[in-house]
């Protein structure tokens, strides 16, 4: 889907990805330092504008670039598989390279998109159990560990966060302070 207006933060953004970010996108995906525990991607281009295009037009997928007040890219993440009449989605395809403070907004527009714009109750996401980064923020905003299986493309436990709004709303002061509080030094 395509949103209208961009989620602005204080330091940073998130807005739809458009065919012209194909490159910066696979690119992004490419860096092995930021891609240990996602999916690697094998295409061109041309498959990543159409991959992106078919994002677009989804009735229940968002995929973002999130960007810097300046325009930077600092990289990718998603709200998708959304189910209106449940009020559930998925969180995912999220590959940052921003600061810890940019990243850590990053994540809240994400949420506060998913909770407070479409009205979601609850939000799954996966995370591997050696990516104690990506368990810190999801805990961070309320996940709890619901399960684990055996990811056999990886090799790797994936667990498994449930995130409600409930949770995510008892979380959000902090995570509101601690943005207000620390993007000062950016």
């Amino acid at each position: 889907m395509i949103l209208k207006n961009d989620i602005k933060g204080n330091k940073t953004c998130l807005r739809t990805a458009v065919p012209d970010d194909a490159e910066y996108t696979l690119l992004l995906r490419k860096k092995p330092e930021l891609n240990k525990y996602v999916h690697k991607l094998h295409g061109t281009i041309e498959d990543q504008k159409n991959w992106i295009k078919a994002q677009m037009e989804k009735e229940d997928s968002y995929f973002f670039v999130a960007a810097d007040e300046s325009g930077k890219l600092l990289g990718t993440t998603s709200v998708y598989d959304i189910n209106k009449e449940d009020k559930f989605g998925i969180t995912g395809r999220t590959v940052l390279e921003g600061n810890q403070i940019q990243n850590l907004e990053i994540i809240y527009l994400l949420y506060y998109f998913s909770f407070e714009t479409l009205g979601l109750e609850t939000i799954r996401t996966e995370v591997f159990e050696e990516n104690l980064p990506a368990i810190g923020v999801t805990e961070r905003f309320g996940g709890v560990c619901t399960g684990s299986h055996f990811n056999e493309s990886f090799g790797l436990k994936e667990l498994t966060f449930i995130i409600t709004k409930d949770k995510y709303l008892e979380k959000k002061r902090r995570i509101v302070y601690l943005l207000e509080r620390f993007v000062s030094r950016l």
